[in-house]
């Protein structure tokens, strides 16, 4: 598995990967987004599925920010 560890904010984790074949995950910051299933003020799902070039869904995740949250995720 290839995980891409970023640093570039979630709205421009979800344009690059988009854009590069072979990554399967990607583990986000910057941008302090939390990303929740359960919380309103979330920004968007846990993990967002984004397609790749392949064709394939990539799981795009982030955890907010100063360890308010913990994410938690099986590769």
């Amino acid at each position: 598995k290839i995980i891409a560890v970023t640093h570039i904010g979630y709205n421009r984790e979800r344009d690059v990967i988009a854009k590069i074949p072979g990554v399967d995950v990607v583990v986000g910051g910057h941008s302090h987004t939390l990303l929740s299933n359960t919380d309103p003020k979330a920004a968007g799902p846990y993990p967002t599925m984004v397609d790749n070039p392949d064709g394939y869904k990539v799981p795009v995740v982030q955890a907010a920010s100063y360890s308010k949250y913990l994410g938690d995720f099986k590769v």
